[in-house]
């Protein structure tokens, strides 16, 4: 019998569709009987998680109201809203553990959440508000803190970082006061007082002990989306996008009043089009302003694109107040004394050395151990190579596909070497109703200053490091923090020596560029001797 590849495919296809079907059907079960809600009237699972905590946990009658704010007030509270607190502050090392943190988010949702209607306030003295507070920052310096965690959002490039010095931001009151007893500096100048509230804690206790406990494996892992997907929930804009077929004419008024995302003409005067919120208050306002001159009525405002914006309602605060709660469990493990943090993500850390088994467990916000390191190599945010000590290779490469790239490849991008890869894209055809499947060529930028080295001297005879030679640095000038008793060095376009680490002892290895010191040895005063001696160069050069 001839084999026929279409007959085959659509058998495939019809028996994978028959399995998805058997699954969602069970999920629907087990959610109808666990908590009498109907899946098919929720669009998303993070909309479900809220159906089942607002439907089942929530109790409005102990004064723990969610109140939705919108205007200003969100707008202020959203700046505040920032995710997980990911870095790289070392490149290579020769040992280390990987650690997870168990159901992070969930573990920050026991705490207290701000409940009932925001209240402005210009009180100055941080321990009489619970709430959101806007105010200047003052980072500490490096021989205070080795690792800024306060993040701040750059408002023209959109990149998130944890600066030194001053800035000012919206943030969460218990973020703060836990910043400022590791050496931060706070000046309040105005902020938005909320009642605290216990809000989640049947709703958090019972999903995870149902997950533990859970024998069946599907009831164990709605269990572990239900607890993962409610937070988020909170902090998502009021935004519901619309797609329709529309006259041509009609199409082109929606264009210029919406934010749209699909534009597509299916006749000469048919349009395929998806659109969500309007132009923003700003344009409107300055076109109001013009309207004696221009003569200019509502009607005509919606034809050129300037229509009126409707509210935007938020719970955010709860998110908000969520999301700085994580960021504090996972902080506590970036500035242990005499075990440095080589990389962090959102609810993960590399560490030199082992954690103390009193933070081990199973319990929420308890750590795993997932990983013990015996080479690693940290680029950048989302992109990094490690070898285990069961001889397991894990590539973690955020945006493209992690599984064509090899270790080597990271090698070459701690040398400065960009990496060619590939990424899957789809990219939908709307006018032919077509879903083009593209492989895109990209390339990952090598390291640009100077890898950062931990080498633990007592097993670097089993690997093959790298090269230690100095390379260049880019242009811009970067501070690199590095535990206490570290050197600082402050880079810049000349080339500056790799740190070496040895348990107890501290050194500099070879440097090419001034007066080509060997290493400085066993002996910190020594090593600032040596620190002082580049400083005092490097303000010669620059001279």
């Amino acid at each position: 019998m001839k084999w026929d590849i279409q007959k085959e495919t659509l058998q495939y296809l019809e028996s994978d569709l028959k399995g998805l079907l058997e699954v969602l059907n069970k999920f629907s079960v087990n959610i109808f009987n666990e908590y009498n809600l109907n899946i098919t009237k929720f669009k998303t699972l993070p909309a479900l998680s809220l159906g089942i905590f607002t439907s089942n946990f929530y109790d409005e009658v102990q004064n723990l109201n969610i109140k939705m704010i919108k205007g200003k007030v969100e707008e202020d509270i959203r700046n505040s809203y920032f995710g997980g607190n990911v870095g790289v502050f070392a490149n290579e090392i020769n040992k280390g553990f990987l650690y997870d943190i168990n159901s992070q988010y969930p573990k920050a949702m026991l705490e207290d959440m701000p409940v009932g209607n925001p209240v402005y306030t210009t009180e100055k003295n941080l321990d009489n508000i619970f709430g959101f507070v806007y105010g200047k920052v003052i980072a500490p310096s490096p021989e205070v803190l080795k690792i800024p965690f306060i993040q701040v959002k750059d408002p023209i490039t959109g990149l998130v970082s944890c600066p030194r010095g001053e800035f000012y931001r919206m943030i969460f009151t218990e973020e703060i006061k836990y910043a400022i007893k590791h050496g931060y500096k706070f000046e309040v100048l105005y902020g938005y007082q909320f009642k605290k509230g216990k809000l989640f804690t049947d709703f958090v206790n019972i999903h995870y002990e149902n997950k533990k406990n859970a024998i069946d494996p599907i009831k164990k892992q709605i269990c572990k989306l239900l607890l993962n997907s409610l937070y988020g929930k909170f902090g998502m804009r009021d935004i519901e996008s619309i797609l329709k077929v529309v006259p041509l004419a009609k199409a082109n008024i929606i264009k210029k009043n919406y934010n749209y995302s699909i534009f597509a003409h299916l006749t000469d005067d048919k349009v395929l089009i998806r659109y969500s919120s309007r132009i923003n208050e700003t344009l409107r306002n300055l076109f109001k302003i013009q309207d004696e001159i221009y003569k200019v009525n509502e009607s005509k405002m919606n034809e050129i694109g300037l229509g009126k914006n409707r509210g935007v309602n938020s719970a955010v605060h709860i998110a908000s107040a969520i999301s700085s709660y994580a960021r504090i469990i996972i902080n506590e493990y970036k500035n242990i004394p005499d075990n440095p943090c080589i990389m962090s993500d959102t609810d993960s850390v590399v560490l030199l050395n082992k954690l103390d088994d009193s933070v081990i467990g199973t319990d929420l916000g308890q750590m795993k151990l997932e990983y013990e390191i015996v080479h690693g190599i940290f680029i950048r945010k989302k992109l990094y190579a490690i070898k285990t000590k069961d001889n397991n290779i894990i590539i973690k490469s955020s945006g493209t596909n992690s599984k064509s790239l090899v270790f080597d490849d990271f090698i070459d991008m701690l040398n400065g070497k960009e990496v060619e890869t590939f990424r899957l894209s789809f990219v939908p055809e709307w006018q032919n109703l077509n879903l083009k499947i593209t492989n895109n060529m990209i390339k990952l930028k090598g390291l640009e200053n100077l890898p950062i080295k931990f080498i633990d001297e007592r097993v670097s005879h089993n690997l093959v490091l790298t090269n230690t030679n100095t390379c260049t640095i880019g242009e811009m000038s970067t501070q690199i923090s590095h535990p206490k008793n570290y050197p600082i060095i402050n880079f810049s376009k000349k080339s500056y020596p790799v740190i070496l680490y040895i348990p107890k002892t501290y050194s500099i290895i070879k440097y090419n560029h001034l007066n080509n010191y060997n290493g400085v040895e066993d002996n910190t005063e020594s090593i600032l001797s040596v620190v002082k001696n580049i400083f005092s160069l490097v303000i010669k050069f620059f001279r």
